[in-house]
């Protein structure tokens, strides 16, 4: 079953986007929160696209660990968000 994944996987023109997708989104939501400009709810927003993204990248490429990484940072992600959803 992975052997199928994988090779479908490399046939798959958008990994590179989901790549970059998950790059940007970190370094925008990473910006939002340092700056501390009031964006802390647009950032953990970005948060959760770069972790959907990289999680995505990572079922096709086989990562587990940053598929790990991933699942764990989601659930900071979503207390992130909790906790700055506007009110």
């Amino acid at each position: 079953m992975s052997e199928l994944i994988l090779s479908l996987s490399r046939r798959l023109p958008f990994q590179e986007s989901l790549e970059f997708v998950g790059f940007l989104t970190a370094v925008v939501g990473t910006a939002m929160l340092s700056l501390n400009v009031g964006l802390e709810f647009v950032g953990f927003c970005s948060y959760a696209v770069s972790n959907i993204a990289w999680a995505a990248f990572s079922v096709q490429r086989g990562y587990r660990w940053l598929l790990s990484q991933n699942a764990i940072f989601m659930v900071f992600t979503t207390i992130g968000l909790i906790n700055f959803w506007p009110i």
